[in-house]
């Protein structure tokens, strides 16, 4: 029985935490993350998301979802 093995090709989906593969996949975001296609929404709506539409959270830099830019929480503005 031959056991699978990934690849440097291969990545974990970020949202699914399956393999996705080079032809399925969008990224490298920040950090070094990857997303199916069809795993990258908006982690609050589900609204598919693009590379010029996702935003990232802006007060935690650990977070590592994506957002749409009706939930992406950004830094309050001082006045």
């Amino acid at each position: 029985m031959k056991m699978y093995r990934p690849n440097f090709y291969e990545s974990t989906c970020l949202r699914c935490n399956e393999i996705v593969y080079q032809v399925d996949r969008v990224g490298p975001l920040k950090d070094f993350t990857f997303f199916h296609s069809g795993c990258f929404k908006c982690c609050h709506c589900g609204t598919k998301l693009t590379l010029k539409t996702y935003y990232n959270n802006q007060h935690k830099h650990d977070d590592k979802e994506v957002y749409c830019s009706s939930h992406v929480q950004r830094r309050a503005l001082v006045i």
